[in-house]
């Protein structure tokens, strides 16, 4: 488990039963918060947190997702 600088940022890396996870930041500090915060998720048996991954919409991705999200929460 290790915070480096790197490009212009720092990257944080974690290891844990042969698993690689690493992230880059702009900060030391954001870079030190993910590490020990993601250290201790995958200690509970959960996968490490993805700032850089964008949140999961209850909207619609497809026509046919959109047509039925319109007939349920708009003609209903």
């Amino acid at each position: 488990m290790t915070v480096k600088a790197r490009d212009s940022g720092w990257q944080a890396t974690i290891h844990h039963k042969g698993r690689r996870w690493r992230r880059q930041f702009a900060d030391h500090q954001s870079a030190k918060i993910w590490e020990a915060q993601s250290s201790a998720d995958v200690l509970r048996g959960e996968e490490p947190s993805r700032p850089d991954e964008p949140q999961q919409s209850e909207l619609p991705r497809t026509l046919g997702e959109m047509i039925e999200y319109t007939g349920t929460h708009e003609w209903v």
